[in-house]
């Protein structure tokens, strides 16, 4: 809505177009509007599907995004092991968040072994 009226559905359509244009920062903010649900209908397999697409070009906020769905099974099928090996790629590119999650995964032991000190 920056010097203009806010339109989220015409927001989505825009960054659809752009997503489908390859542009990872559109694929990223789209699969952001589809698991809240601003713009278009909340549907959270969706959103990973554009989120996946980001990450294939290197969005590392679409890899931190894939992580949390795949560790808690939102939009996808719950898988540990893949969360934790999308933390570990994100918190490599300097995504500090990440860096949080992949530590207490270690400390716990979810998807690896458990780290001891």
């Amino acid at each position: 809505g920056e010097g203009c009226t806010l339109d989220l559905e015409k927001a989505v359509a825009m960054y659809r177009k752009a997503a489908e244009n390859n542009n990872a920062g559109a694929q990223l903010n789209l699969g952001n509007m589809y698991i809240k649900g601003k713009g278009c209908k909340k549907n959270e397999t969706e959103a990973v599907k554009w989120w996946l697409r980001a990450a294939e070009n290197g969005n590392v906020k679409a890899i931190y995004n894939l992580a949390k769905s795949y560790m808690v099974g939102k939009g996808c099928q719950k898988n540990v092991k893949k969360a934790f090996a999308l933390f570990q790629d994100a918190a490599a590119r300097g995504h500090e968040e990440a860096q949080y999650r992949l530590a207490i995964m270690y400390w716990e032991g979810l998807g690896c072994d458990r780290a001891r000190i």
